[in-house]
């Protein structure tokens, strides 16, 4: 795409993690069809719905091994050097469940920009807050929640 190479400004090549690729879903729609390589679109389509769909297999593990972390930390844990030592895994996963979100939201914002709105959107929805959460992990109501934030 030399057309958008011209409109790039000046990067230096000597640091290759900071230069920008622009890949068709960073384009707007009209200079997107007027400069595309044919099929680029489409193959950007395909790898961000692998991306999405994989972001959402490891964000459901890292749930899992939360919640299976939680519970053993619940039965085993009895001193604190342990309880140290779980703390920090359960960092490690929350940091890893920030990380898929991220990138599933990336994905989905990127197919967004791709496709439009579309019958895509029913598998691959909005990720809310509200939507992470473990497998026994309820979500407070609206009542819970209203009494919850009135005592903070």
């Amino acid at each position: 795409m030399p057309h958008v190479r011209e409109g790039a400004g000046d990067q230096d090549p000597a640091n290759a993690e900071e230069i920008n690729i622009y890949l068709p879903s960073s384009l707007p729609a009209a200079v997107r069809a007027s400069i595309s390589s044919y099929g680029l679109a489409e193959i950007e389509d395909r790898l961000r719905n692998a991306q999405a769909l994989d972001a959402l297999s490891h964000l459901r593990r890292q749930l899992r091994a939360r919640t299976v972390a939680n519970k053993y930390r619940c039965k085993n844990v009895d001193s604190q050097g342990a309880f140290t030592r779980s703390c920090d895994f359960q960092d490690q996963i929350e940091a890893k469940i920030k990380t898929h979100k991220t990138q599933y939201i990336t994905a989905r914002c990127a197919l967004l920009s791709l496709r439009g709105p579309g019958e895509w959107e029913i598998i691959l929805q909005p990720l809310q807050p509200k939507d992470i959460r473990g497998l026994h992990e309820r979500a407070l109501t609206e009542e819970e929640s209203a009494i919850y934030s009135q005592t903070q």
